[in-house]
């Protein structure tokens, strides 16, 4: 899942951050690709909110037209 979709799951109540011990807590974990290689990169679930209020507010302003 990209990032969006991961914050519009966030939002719904869908998911939930995944436990990751080698970085001692909970992370919304994202595939990206660099450079041709495929990697992670790990949001914690503060920041995953901020991510997701900035999704939502869009989708706010389009139900209001």
């Amino acid at each position: 899942m990209n990032i969006w979709e991961v914050a519009g799951k966030v939002l719904n109540g869908e998911i939930a951050p995944d436990q990751v011990n080698e970085r001692h807590g909970d992370f919304y974990i994202i595939k990206i690709t660099v450079a041709g290689k495929e990697k992670e990169l790990f949001y914690t679930p503060k920041h995953m909110a901020k991510v997701a209020a900035f999704f939502e507010t869009p989708q706010k302003a389009d139900k209001e037209d």
